[in-house]
């Protein structure tokens, strides 16, 4: 009667604290996978960071020409701080990086990354992109 009781406790233990198994993932195949709908952001994220987050210092990763462009997408903080403090995002993050770079592409498609353009117009992603804005205009 008591390993009985014993299971039954064990099991409601297991039930209450479930366990989660999280996949850990590089900058890379995160952001292949998050913007997997967008795959000319891939290309963005590769051009603009080589899909880095963060410096060899452990820090948000800022641009070489521009020390406020930060994370894998850079992000240019000094014009879209206010914006994605409202959005409750944080640019310093990985998600909060790729979820403004998404909101950003929604509302002004490649414009904020022009000066990357060089780079991620040379790809397939860029050509399939202006395909479907063909297709669907």
């Amino acid at each position: 009667m008591a390993v009985s009781g014993m299971g039954a406790s064990f099991n409601g233990i297991l039930s209450q604290n479930k366990i989660e198994i999280v996949e850990e993932l590089t900058v890379e195949e995160y952001i292949n996978k998050y913007f997997s709908d967008v795959l000319i952001l891939v290309e963005v994220a590769r051009c603009e960071s080589q899909f880095r987050q963060h410096g060899k210092d452990g820090k948000v990763l800022v641009g070489l020409v521009n020390k406020s462009d930060l994370g894998v997408m850079q992000i240019n903080g000094y014009y879209h701080i206010e914006k994605v403090e409202r959005l409750g995002l944080d640019l310093s993050t990985l998600e909060g990086n790729t979820a403004y770079a998404r909101y950003l592409f929604e509302k002004n498609g490649l414009q904020p990354w022009i000066s990357s353009a060089p780079c991620w117009k040379k790809t397939g992603a860029y050509k399939d992109y202006r395909i479907e804005l063909a297709l669907n205009s």
